[in-house]
């Protein structure tokens, strides 16, 4: 009887972690670019995706709609589980972002990125009470 080579452990487990990368068949990632805004004219349209509250405590991730305007007026709304969230402000472009402020004292920063051929939206935001809000959107939906 032929008996094979005795494999570390470390080994064996970079084999087998090599091998389920290998398998592994989910959507490739294309990294975000960062583009800067030029004007309000380059994000005007309606956006859309989800948002997150920054919380410690669970995750809690919504869908919300955004629609920026020509002028740099914004409204965006979101029917969660636990009530509807919408607002609207007004947004100026500064440094190749877009900075706003809510009617109700909240403030947002927004960066624009390239991923893969698309424009991507990344939102970050505060409300009155200090919540802080994240949010990846997408156009046109």
């Amino acid at each position: 009887m032929r008996r094979f080579p005795r494999l570390a452990p470390p080994v064996l487990l970079a084999l087998a972690l090599a091998a389920l990368t290998g398998c592994a068949g989910g959507p490739s990632t294309t990294s975000a670019v960062p583009v800067a805004i030029q004007d309000i004219k380059t994000v005007a349209g309606k956006w859309a995706g989800v948002y997150s509250r920054d919380t410690s405590s669970t995750s809690q991730e919504d869908w919300v709609r955004l629609a920026i305007d020509d002028n740099g007026t914004y409204e965006f709304a979101s029917a969660r589980q636990v009530g509807v969230l919408h607002g609207r402000g007004k947004l100026a472009v500064r440094d190749g972002k877009l900075y706003g402020l809510s009617e109700r004292g909240g403030t947002v920063v927004a960066s624009l990125f390239d991923r893969g051929g698309k424009p991507l939206l990344k939102v970050a935001a505060q409300d009155a009470a200090g919540m802080g809000y994240t949010a990846e959107l997408t156009r046109g939906q």
